[in-house]
């Protein structure tokens, strides 16, 4: 009697171990959620550096490959987009941001992780209402946000 309880013990503690090791790794394959302060699984993070103007960035951890990153700070500026009841985005180049913020302060980050990680980063403007026409290379949020779900999805 006593051996088929500690048998059973043994059971339930490879058991536990099993679905601790199952929980950990499916939550390093599913890196596009919001990073925190220290984060071991990577995210994205998005500041918003002036009106209309933001800084997404996205860190992948091991199991991400920089392609996989790029698409997931795509997806990022689609939503923040939809999130701030607008339309279009573009990308905005160094100089552009240089031009339409009057100090940029720069901080300084550490990173921790491991070399083989990929981190991508894009400035943003958003728009309400018309694809403007200054801005010929803009995306209209919902429909690439679409785009990229369903190619994420396959």
């Amino acid at each position: 009697m006593k051996s088929t309880f500690l048998s059973r013990r043994a059971l339930v503690a490879k058991f536990s171990a099993l679905a601790l090791a199952t929980t950990l790794i499916a939550g390093c394959m599913s890196p596009y959620s919001k990073r925190g302060v220290i984060s071991l699984t990577g995210g994205y993070r998005d500041k918003q550096l002036g009106p209309d103007i933001y800084e997404v960035s996205f860190a992948g951890n091991g199991y991400t490959s920089l392609d996989r990153a790029r698409v997931y700070t795509l997806l990022r500026c689609a939503d923040l987009t939809i999130e701030k009841g607008c339309d279009y985005f573009a990308e905005l180049t160094d100089e552009q941001v240089r031009a339409s913020l009057p100090t940029l302060h720069v901080n300084p980050r550490g990173s921790f992780g491991t070399p083989s990680t990929y981190q991508t980063r894009a400035v943003i403007k958003v728009f309400k209402g018309a694809k403007p026409a200054e801005f010929h290379a803009a995306r209209e949020a919902r429909a690439l946000k679409s785009e990229i779900e369903a190619a994420l999805a396959k």
